[in-house]
């Protein structure tokens, strides 16, 4: 129910602002079906190279915990590469899920749809989470370089 105010420039308001799912089925273009379950092969691909990156990181804390003899060095290293090895799991997880709900689609199962658009989903929040998280370190550590006087020393010099 919209109503009426005396300012034409106001937006309608309404009293249901509840979301509602669409009724019925959905309905996805075959165009858009062949698309999806073409991405089968490009979502395994980047998954593996997740996984090569996860094993690269995890050696490398194996050798830089093997080089390193101070514990706040240790301790910023694990935090460091532990950090990257975790958020990699996290978009990792997604992609299999995604990779596998691909094939599905792919092999001919047309229910995998919804879980192909749910994967998709949690990659986009995942990615926009971590996004706005590593934006604030950045700029946390902006701020504490400039305010310490760390950040245009090299113009002093």
């Amino acid at each position: 129910m919209a109503t009426t105010t005396s300012n034409p420039f106001e937006p309608p308001r309404t009293t249901d602002l509840d979301r509602a799912d669409a009724p019925g089925p959905m309905v996805v273009s075959a165009e858009a079906l062949r698309e999806l379950a073409a991405t089968a092969p490009w979502v395994r691909a980047l998954a593996s190279v997740t996984m090569l990156t996860i094993a690269i990181e995890a050696v490398r804390l194996i050798a830089d915990l093997g080089h390193t003899a101070v514990a706040t060095n240790s301790f910023i290293v694990i935090l460091s590469t532990g950090g990257s090895i975790a958020i990699s799991t996290l978009v990792l997880r997604v992609l299999r899920r995604y990779a596998a709900a691909s094939a599905r689609l792919r092999d001919g199962n047309t229910t995998a749809l919804g879980p192909i658009i749910g994967a998709q989903a949690s990659y986009f929040k995942l990615v926009s989470v971590l996004a706005a998280i590593g934006t604030g370190v950045y700029i946390f550590g902006l701020a504490i370089g400039i305010g310490s006087g760390r950040f245009f020393s090299w113009i002093y010099k």
